[in-house]
């Protein structure tokens, strides 16, 4: 009779904002590393657009309020 083994596999997500002064801090070089494990083949980054109007070709502005957003994922394989 065959071996069976059984593999379970979790995947977990997150997602943050990274402020106007994140960005500034980890740019300038006062922070070495962003407080994340971020693999490329697993993250996205985005800037969420504003609602209503036509935003096209517009550039958006960074700050506090509205963050650049990271969303990855981890899997784990038991």
């Amino acid at each position: 009779m065959a071996d069976v083994k059984l593999t379970t596999t979790t995947r977990k997500e997150y997602t943050c904002t990274l402020s106007k002064q994140e960005l500034i801090a980890f740019l300038t070089g006062r922070c070495n590393r962003l407080p994340y494990d971020l693999k490329p083949e697993h993250t996205r980054i985005f800037v969420r657009v504003p609602g209503g109007g036509d935003w096209s070709s517009t550039d958006l502005e960074i700050d506090d309020a509205d963050g650049v957003v990271v969303s990855w994922y981890e899997l784990e394989t038991k």
